[in-house]
């Protein structure tokens, strides 16, 4: 585009000039006049041009930011242009135009280039005629041009970005908000054996438990590579495909997305699109949340509307009797200490190789943290060193509560994310 600007001012000076050389006049002097002509009206054309970018300069938020530099770039490219053809151009034709020699007959280059554009002529001047003998039919022309303009405006499509198609996908799958870290693994290895199947896909990356993206344990992600798009489908038709393979896992949701090269803020989700609800009255928002997130799932062309909310996650609640603590010498420090000593990843030491170190972690076996029950094989001691179960000081309460708590602006945030179906856009 910048190159068609900087050619074009260039092209007007030197018309000009080139026309006043062929009527007689000698190079210096009709470069001279031809620019005192055409001065003008080169210096409209360029600041024209650059009042149509200084609205896309003068944007603001993301497309501002996204256009920007196309709206500079252009801008100093015609005033270049500008420059150069009022300054640079009526100069190099004083100095290198030759005087019109009526009688020095063209080379065949030049007669096989005069002979086309003639024929080019003949057939403008005929088609001008045409057009002009036929003035109403004519006007009916633009009238039409603007009701079909106005009609595929109406039809076309419209979204922020266009979805891209890079090769890759990023799933997230989700199962109970009770599934143990065992129970994740198995169910996440069947899948990713299912989806391996998919005649599109190249290979998987699987990952399951908190930890990075993954919030929390029941959460796990898949980046799967696509192979070249000549032995493949289009993105929908896989991802569609992907879906109904992922539903033969029992106990566990899937959700896919197009991985794209341009990402627009939001927070890490299940879909490409998101709704953050906000609000510092955390009962009124996980109230709501839920009623939003079903009237987003009736709005035609969306797909897969889904939320991070989970309030009915199983939870079990150590209430110390400070009493009891009191006369068996046991503090409350020391009870939470013996928890996360059993179910945290205190890490007590490090084992030092000659390649390599390896972190020491403090936790109870595998088998006695699968239900809640093995709480009460915890012990610990006294201050008279007489060791005593955890159940004598405290007593389990079996509640329910918020897997998680999302935090956005310091408020509590809930996030409604949804995919777009098939032939819709945003």
């Amino acid at each position: 585009l910048s190159v068609g600007f900087v050619v074009d001012d260039a092209i007007v000076m030197l018309e000009n000039i080139v026309r006043h050389i062929e009527h007689g006049m000698r190079p210096f002097e009709a470069a001279l006049k031809g620019a005192r002509e055409i001065g003008f009206t080169i210096i409209s054309i360029t600041f024209s041009l650059i009042a149509v970018f200084i609205p896309v300069l003068l944007m603001g938020g993301i497309v501002g930011r996204v256009f920007r530099e196309f709206a500079v770039t252009v801008s100093v490219a015609i005033i270049v242009s500008g420059f150069v053809s009022l300054t640079l151009t009526p100069m190099l034709c004083a100095r290198l135009l030759r005087a019109h020699d009526a009688t020095k007959k063209p080379n065949v280059v030049l007669r096989v280039f005069e002979a086309m554009f003639e024929s080019w002529l003949r057939a403008y001047e005929w088609t001008l005629d045409w057009v002009l003998a036929r003035k109403f039919r004519m006007l009916l022309v633009p009238l039409a041009t603007l009701g079909g303009t106005v009609y595929l405006y109406m039809i076309v499509p419209k979204g922020f970005f266009p979805q891209e198609d890079t090769g890759f996908l990023i799933g997230v799958t989700e199962a109970a908000t009770d599934t143990s870290f065992e129970a994740m693994k198995e169910r996440q290895q069947a899948l990713v054996e299912v989806l391996k199947s998919d005649p599109a896909i190249d290979y998987i990356n699987s990952t399951v438990g908190a930890g990075g993206p993954n919030t929390t344990a029941n959460y796990g992600r898949l980046f799967i590579a696509l192979k070249p798009k000549k032995e493949r489908d289009n993105l929908n038709a896989i991802i569609g495909r992907l879906r109904a393979q992922a539903r033969q896992i029992p106990g566990m949701q899937a959700f896919f997305q197009p991985i794209q090269n341009l990402n627009i803020g939001g927070r890490i989700s299940k879909s490409q699109y998101q709704y953050v609800m906000q609000s510092g009255d955390t009962d009124s928002l996980y109230r709501l949340a839920p009623e939003m997130r079903n009237k987003i799932e009736k709005v035609p062309g969306q797909d897969a509307a889904t939320t991070e909310l989970y309030t009915k996650n199983p939870q079990m609640t150590v209430e110390v009797d400070r009493e009891k603590a009191a006369v068996y010498g046991v503090t409350v420090d020391q009870v939470r200490n013996q928890l996360y000593n059993a179910y945290g990843s205190r890490q007590v030491g490090t084992i030092y190789m000659p390649s390599n170190d390896y972190q020491i972690i403090l936790e109870v076996q595998p088998q006695f943290r699968v239900d809640p029950s093995d709480l009460s094989k915890l012990y610990m001691k006294t201050q008279n060193n007489v060791t005593i179960p955890l159940s004598a000081v405290a007593r389990l309460v079996p509640t329910v509560g918020p897997l998680q708590i999302n935090h956005q602006a310091q408020q509590p945030a809930v996030t409604i994310s949804f995919n777009l179906a098939p032939g819709n856009s945003l």
